[in-house]
């Protein structure tokens, strides 16, 4: 199976729980993309349920020939016991869409539509990942599907995914037992709690990326005014950061996104992005003690550098580097903070630990160390911020599970 087969998939699952269970486990799921041992980029799954129908939304991002290539594929199904396809279309370099009356795919191709019989459970690119979490891991277990191709809205049938006992696969430090699945061409899946955590195909390999998430809800003078999702993993001796700001920012409605590249023996920040949903766009990144940001605006695109006296820390990596602070009366850290929504820069702040005190959560209260600096102050639990007080009207506080 090659690397734009791999990229693209349609599943019928044998039960609608099964289906939806699934869904749960890709709901967001990036993996790292290795050509030869050597990183060439990265594909992201998401995975939701809309009324009754399953969207599998995938993007592949990867880096040929000396430049960058991004391979999109949208599907949507219906959500019953055989869960038909309905739609699927394609994003990049060349537009592929198709649609299902009956049996039936009618594909519009880059160069002229087609039609293709569908014979029963078909597939095309990453949703086979969907296709191994609903099935059992047990000797004896398969499962025959056909290939579909959207790019040539060709078919590659009677292809056969076989549960082949148990193989060790490395995750963080240790090595753990995963179900191994493979295919005829060579292709070998290893899952844990099906989930895929590594592909591996001749001289190519997808590696999930091990993220933690957390949920925070954003309020305003005690008043809920939306969430805030955090998403840290660690790569090499960098830790990216990927946030998620959503609901209102005092009249307007806001739904932005956050990246952020910083060194993990530091936590100094070294390059951030913030995306709007409109597309407007706030870059920067830090070298030689200067922050150079640019600006992208519907008016154009402004570039300016700001001189600084210490580490950079946006806000939402605040969170991280208190977490990561010592936790006992007295400890402190010293940052420079960073808004990169508004593109303000403080002064040098110290935030100390004052020890510990209860904080309420929700309807409970627990025991948390307390950080305080300016006008912000945090609670830090097990190593993670649970609550948050910004100029004392602005907080955050986690959605325990």
């Amino acid at each position: 199976m090659t690397l734009p087969a791999l990229a693209l998939l349609l599943l019928v699952p044998q039960d609608v729980e099964k289906a939806k269970a699934a869904v749960k486990k890709y709901e967001q799921q990036t993996y790292a993309i290795l050509k030869d041992g050597k990183p060439m980029g990265s594909a992201t799954l998401t995975s939701r349920v809309e009324g009754d129908a399953m969207i599998f939304d995938d993007v592949i991002a990867s880096s040929a020939g000396g430049r960058d290539v991004r391979f999109g594929l949208k599907v949507t199904y219906a959500l019953d016991a055989s869960l038909t396809l309905r739609s699927f279309e394609t994003s990049g370099e060349r537009v592929t869409k198709g649609a299902v009356q009956g049996k039936t795919l009618s594909v519009q191709t880059a160069t002229r539509p087609k039609t293709v019989e569908l014979r029963g459970a078909t597939m095309a690119g990453m949703a086979l990942l969907r296709q191994i979490a609903m099935l059992e891991p047990k000797d004896g277990v398969s499962f025959a599907f056909d290939e579909l191709q959207v790019e040539e809205g060709g078919l590659r049938k009677d292809q056969k995914l076989s549960y082949a006992g148990t193989d060790k696969v490395k995750r963080g430090s240790r090595e753990v037992d995963a179900a191994k699945w493979t295919l005829a061409d060579g292709v070998t899946f290893l899952a844990i709690d099906g989930v895929v955590v590594k592909l591996v195909a001749p001289g190519t390999e997808f590696v999930l990326e091990e993220a933690v998430e957390r949920v925070y809800r954003r309020t305003t003078d005690g008043k809920e005014i939306g969430t805030l999702t955090t998403r840290t993993r660690r790569d090499g001796e960098t830790l990216i950061f990927e946030d998620r700001v959503i609901g209102k920012n005092k009249t307007t409605t806001i739904d932005l996104m956050l990246h952020e590249t910083v060194t993990a023996a530091t936590g100094a920040t070294r390059s951030f992005s913030v995306v709007a949903a409109k597309a407007e766009a706030t870059r920067g990144t830090v070298k030689g003690g200067i922050l150079t940001l640019k600006l992208t605006t519907g008016m154009g695109e402004e570039t300016k550098e700001i001189k600084l006296a210490g580490d950079l820390c946006t806000r939402m990596g605040l969170l991280r580097r208190v977490a990561a602070g010592e936790p006992r009366e007295g400890g402190s850290i010293t940052v420079i903070v960073f808004d990169p929504i508004t593109t303000d820069v403080g002064a040098e702040l110290k935030i100390t630990c004052s020890g510990r005190e209860k904080v309420t959560l929700g309807a409970r209260e627990r025991e948390a160390h307390k950080w305080s600096g300016g006008a912000m102050t945090f609670w830090v639990a097990d190593g993670i911020v649970v609550k948050a007080v910004f100029d004392e009207r602005d907080g955050l506080e986690l959605v325990e599970k």
